[in-house]
């Protein structure tokens, strides 16, 4: 049976490998992620369902797996970072401060 990993995260693959799955992974490219819903548990699910979606859409076989994470803090979602000093920028500010990070995960077969 194929596994698709729709996403490109690294640290994704990496979970996956270490559990001892096989699979492939293919980037949803052309997926424009969403942060319209007020919920970050919210935007996380329909961003893991798009990503699964549009791959499934593609391979007409196997299970896809689709994921989003966000980090929501001071009231608000914070973006993907663009580069590694905004990386960098970003945890300095979340250093200490509350904050809450939220996973969806969509599986089509």
């Amino acid at each position: 049976m194929d596994f698709i990993l729709a996403s490109r995260s690294e640290r994704r693959k990496k979970i996956l490998r270490e559990a001892g799955y096989c699979f492939k992974s293919i980037t949803a490219d052309g997926v424009i992620e969403s942060d319209q819903y007020k919920r970050p548990s919210t935007v996380v699910l329909h961003n893991a369902q798009i990503k699964a979606w549009w791959i499934a859409q593609k391979q007409n076989r196997g299970f896809v797996v689709g994921a989003d994470t966000v980090v929501y803090a001071g009231g608000r979602i914070l973006g993907k970072p663009c580069s590694r000093v905004h990386a960098e920028k970003m945890l300095l500010g979340l250093q200490g401060k509350r904050h809450t990070v939220y996973t969806g995960v969509c599986i089509i077969h």
